[in-house]
């Protein structure tokens, strides 16, 4: 089957690609050199590392895409790969280690997902290709654990390169997990286990579609991760070792 010349590029891509904007620790763009796409290369393999369990594996960063005029770059990274640690903006001083700078704008990076469909390839639309070389991981100045980035928004000039992250997506998944837990009947001496599950159930189901469709687009970890999960979790437990023991 020939390939989509788009736009729209209909064809699935071969790959992962992130945007980042003001890349840290490199030089402004007409000066950036190998050793910079190392650098930037390295600091994302970190994050990925580190939100990995800092195991044995490192990550692998298949390309960096560079033009000399522009200062956002196209990392390539592995098909599937979960970029939910990665996407939003990066604050500087609250992941950099010993941080003596002044406070001021420019101080962090932004990480969206690239657009496919409106670009395609991007080696096929005059992007330059580094490879990076990743330093090792144990040696990089950041802290552990790695700090979340927070929401941002995608700048108006980048609405074709790139694709907006939803507006409160972590905060929205929090907020009915907590709704969840308050609607499920309260613990007491007595009570029934079917009635706590079915409870949960219906209240899950509920949302699913919106967890689901933010999970095709990498952007929010499994529901069960989070705090508010654990908690009704818990809950359900308590109750069995209770009717159990009655």
């Amino acid at each position: 089957m020939p390939k989509s010349r788009g736009p729209p590029y209909a064809d699935p891509p071969p790959a992962t690609y992130i945007v980042v904007i003001r890349p840290w620790s490199v030089a402004p763009p007409p000066k950036r050199t190998q050793q910079d796409y190392d650098r930037v290369g390295t600091w994302i393999a970190y994050i990925l590392w580190d939100a990995a369990g800092r195991g044995r594996s490192i990550p692998n960063i298949e390309s960096i895409y560079r033009m000399k005029t522009r200062d956002e770059t196209i990392i390539q990274l592995p098909l599937e790969t979960d970029t939910s640690p990665l996407l939003g903006e990066h604050h500087w001083p609250s992941f950099v280690k010993g941080w003596k700078h002044d406070g001021g704008a420019g101080q962090s990076t932004l990480v969206f997902l690239y657009n496919w469909k409106n670009n395609g390839d991007p080696a096929n639309h005059n992007w330059e290709e580094f490879f990076p070389n990743i330093l090792p991981l144990s040696s990089v100045p950041i802290k552990s654990p790695y700090p979340h980035p927070s929401w941002a928004k995608l700048p108006s000039t980048l609405t074709s390169l790139a694709l907006p992250i939803p507006k409160g997506y972590i905060e929205v998944g929090i907020e009915q997990l907590q709704e969840l837990e308050r609607e499920l009947p309260e613990l007491s001496g007595k009570c029934d286990p079917y009635e706590l599950e079915e409870g949960a159930k219906d209240l899950l189901s509920s949302f699913k579609p919106e967890l689901e469709e933010d999970t095709k687009l990498g952007i929010i970890k499994n529901e069960s991760e989070d705090p508010g999960t654990e908690a009704a979790s818990s809950k359900a437990e308590k109750c069995r070792r209770t009717t159990n023991n009655n």
